[in-house]
């Protein structure tokens, strides 16, 4: 007999050994060993290696060839939930931004000094800010976006720790790479994107992400390009 998610009823009790106590068990064990050596894999096999150093990436010359269900999906929640106002950290050409939210007075795009100095000459009637340290700290926002940030940033825990420091958010929303889909098997790195530090699998992003917030929905954005996305509220936040 096959359950609702595909499985033999008879291998129900080695699934759930393997998903449930097993992966949790070697997580926690994993955690443990990256804390005591003060080395963070941010939820990713510790067999799997991390690029130390990246390439510096620009979308300032792209619109939406990538990430398009993500701001779909941002869009979707702030329309339903009557939301007012939205930060997109890492908004690269500003493109997706201005297609989704336009006619929203109330948006900010965040990206690097060079992206931010090109956005103010395109389009000088909208509100860039440069990404630093100090950016976050006097911010509201009922929604932010992160689209495919996450995995070039050198530490993501400092990241997250930075985008809890704005205030009054409602939803977020994170997407990244999923490096099985992308490679078409598992790998153990480092990135074939020279400007990616590392790529989370779909359960290992679970995990980072857990770490830091409640999710809300964890899901595949699209296949083709290897994308997962996750929605996080505000109140899951882990202080």
């Amino acid at each position: 007999m096959i359950n609702r998610d595909g499985i033999q009823k008879n291998s129900l009790l080695p699934y759930y050994l393997k998903d449930k106590i097993i992966k949790p068990f070697l997580y926690g064990i994993q955690n443990i060993w990256s804390s005591f050596f003060n080395i963070s894999t941010f939820g990713i096999d510790f067999r799997y290696k991390q690029r130390k150093k990246n390439a510096e990436f620009s979308d300032i010359g792209n619109t939406e060839e990538w990430q398009k269900e993500v701001y779909e999906k941002a869009h979707q929640i702030y329309i339903s939930e009557n939301l007012k106002s939205v930060i997109d950290i890492g908004c690269g050409s500003g493109y997706k931004l201005l297609k989704y939210f336009s006619g929203i007075e109330n948006k900010i795009g965040i990206d690097n000094t060079s992206t931010v100095s090109e956005l103010r000459k395109l389009y000088p009637e909208e509100r860039w800010l440069e990404s630093t340290d100090l950016v976050y700290n006097n911010l509201t926002a009922d929604l932010i976006i992160c689209a495919d940030v996450l995995e070039h940033i050198a530490n993501p825990d400092l990241f997250c720790a930075e985008i809890k420091k704005i205030k009054n958010v409602k939803y977020l929303i994170f997407s990244t790479p999923e490096r099985t889909l992308i490679n078409n098997a598992s790998t153990f790195g480092p990135p074939n994107n020279q400007s990616h530090f590392r790529e989370w699998n779909f359960n290992e992003f679970k995990n980072f992400i857990s770490s830091h917030f409640i999710l809300l929905d964890h899901f595949i954005s699209n296949k083709e390009q290897g994308t997962q996305c996750v929605v996080v509220c505000p109140t899951g936040i882990k202080l």
